[in-house]
């Protein structure tokens, strides 16, 4: 930068030097000596003068000369280095300074922020804020998200899936060369009923909600469920596999009226819609039954459903899809076996009543069946579901969280 400051000066102060030519300028090559160049200048007149006054242009025209030349190389910019790297110490440690103070500044408006929204939230300010959120956008939802709301709860349907899951459970186990019978189980049940009752109904004779006891009962079952397979040292994921399949097939069983998909159309886009409103159809009789107090699904957009459905054709020839996977969730509020999942999950458990999640895995692979059985294994869908347990509800104080929801988020993958 200097340097280019000195060349601008250079050339705004050269007309006022003195004009002085050079009639004859030669190279020629010394002969005495090898590899040294000489440079012959030869001036009109011979005098001590014009020698004197050659000498200073021939170093004016070199120092002009390596000016020129070091200023036109690129020279690393300041961004490129930073500002703690430039020449000027000064100009380093201002810079540094304006960055800190900047940094800080941030650091305490974010905090003053942050006890702000926690006193609010202590202390009842803003409750629009705190409220449950709802997306009313691209979504297909049903139900109310108030307690209230809740329908009547079907009791014989609700314990009719607990006999089922005792059913399923021991023949499971029992796959595995156990022998486990149904008195045995009983039990086992009863054990654990006399263990954990004071937890569920601390007040004695106090009344409980139908809810509240089935609560109860399901949260007993499945937690023999897990001691029998920790004792027994079976293999969880065959008994996990089997589990679920027997479930899910008997859920769908349960639900009636059932609207099965098409078996005669193999077109992706329709049976890709036969899921959709399966989905939806399951939302719904979750909710008439009293199992949650709403549900929502997600739409995806048109673009993701056309990249899945549309194959592309390879160079070889091959088809594939543009985007491997399509992906929706399926929310549902105040699930009744929520309490139950959390406690069984807090305990170390993975077996838990995952009533949404089972029936959803058979209905869509319902959906798909013709896709998966193809005999060529090309154009099949595979399906894999995972629960979430979300707060709707914002708060800044983590002591103050409470699940709410579970989310099923599916992704239906081309294979």
């Amino acid at each position: 930068m200097r340097r280019l400051i000195c060349l601008l000066c250079l050339e705004a102060v050269a007309p006022f030097i003195l004009p002085l030519s050079i009639t004859k300028v030669s190279l020629k090559l010394h002969t005495k000596h090898d590899d040294d160049v000489v440079e012959t200048y030869q001036c009109k007149n011979n005098g001590q003068l014009d020698k004197k006054i050659d000498c200073r242009r021939r170093e004016l025209a070199s120092s002009l000369g390596w000016l020129i030349s070091t200023s036109i190389i690129a020279q690393p910019s300041l961004a490129a280095d930073g500002f703690d790297n430039y020449q000027d110490p000064l100009f380093g440690r201002l810079s540094q300074q304006i960055r800190r103070s900047a940094v800080r500044g941030a650091q305490v408006i974010d905090k003053i922020d942050g006890k702000w929204e926690r006193f609010s939230d202590d202390f009842g300010l803003g409750t629009n804020r705190n409220m449950p959120k709802v997306n009313k956008v691209n979504v297909v939802s049903g139900g109310s998200t108030t307690e209230d709301a809740r329908k009547i709860f079907n009791e014989k349907l609700a314990y009719t899936l607990l006999r089922e899951c005792d059913v399923a459970f021991l023949n499971s186990v029992n796959n595995q060369q156990s022998r486990l019978s149904e008195k045995v189980l009983l039990s086992h049940i009863d054990d654990v009923k006399s263990l954990v009752k004071k937890s569920f109904f601390p007040i004695p004779g106090s009344e409980a909600t139908p809810q509240e006891e089935y609560n109860y009962e399901i949260y007993t079952h499945f937690k023999t469920y897990n001691d029998i397979l920790i004792e027994q040292t079976l293999s969880f994921p065959l008994f996990m596999a089997q589990f679920e399949r027997t479930m899910g097939t008997r859920l769908l069983q349960l639900m009636t009226p059932l609207q099965h998909p098409p078996s005669s159309s193999d077109q992706i886009r329709d049976q890709l819609e036969s899921a959709f409103d399966m989905a939806d159809m399951m939302g719904s009789f979750w909710l008439d039954n009293g199992f949650i107090t709403s549900w929502e699904r997600s739409l995806p957009s048109k673009e993701d459903v056309e990249d899945f459905i549309e194959p592309c054709v390879a160079p070889s020839g091959d088809n594939f899809s543009v985007t491997s996977d399509l992906k929706f969730t399926l929310a549902l509020m105040g699930d009744i076996t929520l309490q139950t999942q959390l406690l069984l999950q807090e305990l170390g458990y993975r077996l838990y009543p995952s009533f949404g999640r089972w029936a959803l895995q058979q209905q869509l692979m319902a959906c798909f069946r013709r896709d998966n059985n193809n005999s060529d294994g090309k154009d099949g869908v595979t399906i894999s579901i995972d629960d979430y347990y979300m707060d709707t509800a914002y708060n800044s104080n983590p002591d103050l969280f409470e699940v709410r929801q579970i989310l099923l988020n599916v992704v239906l993958q081309r294979v």
